[in-house]
C-alpha cells in the first residue's frame, strides 16, 4: 500500500453527479464490516456515509452526468430491468467475490476484491445486452466495494494506513442480489434508487 502525503476532498463534493447503475448487493454481515470501517474512518477524516443502504460492487454505470441536469429516463430503466431479468440464473448464483484487503488512495477507501469467472461473465452479458439495445454499458473495472470517499483533505494518512492494516478483510462473499436503478453521488452522500431487484 503506497504511502500518500494526503488524501483529497472527493470531486463529488464540488461536482455532484447522477446516472444509472447495475450493482451487486451483499449480506448484512458483509456490509456491516464495511459500514463499521466507514464509521471509524469518519473519526479520522470526514467521509460519505456508507452502510447497507448504499454499499455495493458495481457491474456498470451509465450516462454519468451533472446531478442538476439528471432526469431518470423510464425507457433506459426499463431496458436495465429487462436485461437484469433475463440474466442466467445458474450464472448469477455462481458469482463469488473474495474481498481480500482494505486499500486507500487519495480519493477513497475500498475493499479490494477478486471476482471469479462468473462475475466477469455477468459483466460481459450486461455489456453485450446493452449494445443490442443501443447503449454502451462499460465492463466492471474490478471487483471492489467502496467504503469511504473523503469530504475534506487531510494529512492523516498514517492513521488511515494503520486502520486499514488492522481491520480484518471482509473475505469471500456470494452476492445476495443484483439491482438496477439510478443514483446521485454528492455533495455529501451517495444515494441509490433501485427500480428492479433480482435475487
Amino acid at each position: 500500500m503506497p504511502t500518500l502525503p494526503r488524501v483529497e476532498t472527493t470531486k463529488y463534493v464540488r461536482e455532484p453527479d447522477a446516472g444509472y447503475f447495475a450493482v451487486w448487493l451483499f449480506s448484512d454481515a458483509a456490509t456491516a464490516k464495511a459500514a463499521a470501517l466507514n464509521r471509524q474512518i469518519n473519526q479520522i477524516v470526514p467521509v460519505f456515509p456508507f452502510d447497507k443502504s448504499n454499499l455495493h460492487t458495481t457491474i456498470t454505470v451509465y450516462q454519468s452526468q451533472p446531478q442538476e441536469s439528471f432526469k431518470p429516463d423510464a425507457n433506459i430503466l426499463e431496458t436495465f430491468a429487462t436485461v437484469c431479468n433475463h440474466l442466467d440464473s445458474e450464472l448469477l448464483s455462481a458469482v463469488r467475490i473474495d474481498f481480500q484487503e482494505w486499500l486507500f488512495n487519495e480519493k477513497a477507501v475500498i475493499a479490494a476484491g477478486q471476482g471469479n469467472e462468473a462475475f466477469w461473465q455477468i459483466g460481459a452479458e450486461f455489456q453485450a445486452a446493452g449494445a443490442r439495445h443501443g447503449h454502451h454499458w462499460r465492463l466492471p473495472w474490478g471487483a471492489h466495494m467502496t467504503a469511504a470517499r473523503f469530504l475534506s483533505s487531510s494529512e492523516k494518512t498514517g492513521d488511515l494506513l494503520r486502520l486499514a492494516k488492522q481491520t480484518p478483510a471482509i473475505g469471500p462473499c456470494q452476492p445476495t442480489a443484483v439491482i438496477v436503478g439510478h443514483f446521485k453521488c454528492g455533495p455529501s452522500a451517495l444515494r441509490i434508487t433501485p427500480v428492479f431487484r433480482r435475487e
